[in-house]
């Protein structure tokens, strides 16, 4: 009897011990915004190049915790969008937008229009995003960069570049 017993305390024990090595991973999401601040000097006829960019990191409440056992990143949504414009209202600029060395998406945009009807530009491209999200789950961070040329004859331009990422992480339980 006594044998029987401390035979069923060390299978529930050895049990309990193998169930632990199996739990579930870790799924949540989160998102990374940023603003890239961009000044313009008033132009005189002729476009003036610009080149600003801003790092998107992983590292945030959401993640700390669980960036060494992160097993898989997936972009649900990357938006950028041009917010608190102020100065020359017909300033236009002729743009492209990289993630790291990668050209996403390029736009010719009245600055202050796009400001006004609160315009949204949206990454869509599968293999684009998966780029980024492999970059994410490798190194935590990636490089944004909004680079181009502005024709402001009428003033100077001041706006941001808001950028979204919204991210689906899978991890190790902790």
């Amino acid at each position: 009897m006594k044998n029987t017993i401390k035979f069923l305390i060390l299978l529930v024990i050895t049990t309990s011990f193998f169930a632990c090595d199996k739990l579930t991973d870790v799924n949540f999401d989160t998102t990374i915004t940023e603003r890239i601040p961009v000044h313009i000097n008033q132009t005189t006829g002729t476009s003036t190049a610009f080149n600003e960019s801003i790092i998107l990191s992983l590292d945030n409440n959401d993640t700390h915790d669980y960036l060494n056992d992160i097993k898989a990143v997936e972009i649900n949504s990357l938006t950028y969008k041009l917010i608190q414009f102020s100065g020359d209202a017909n300033g236009t600029i002729d743009v492209q937008f990289y993630i790291d060395a990668n050209p996403l998406m390029q736009n010719d945009i009245i600055v202050k229009q796009s400001v006004d009807n609160l315009t949204i530009f949206e990454i869509t491209d599968v293999q684009e995003l998966n780029t980024i999200a492999s970059a994410l789950k490798n190194g935590h961070q990636v490089t944004a960069r909004y680079q181009g040329n502005a024709l402001c004859n009428n003033g100077s331009m001041d706006f941001k570049v808001e950028i979204s990422m919204s991210v689906a992480v899978t991890a190790n339980p902790i």
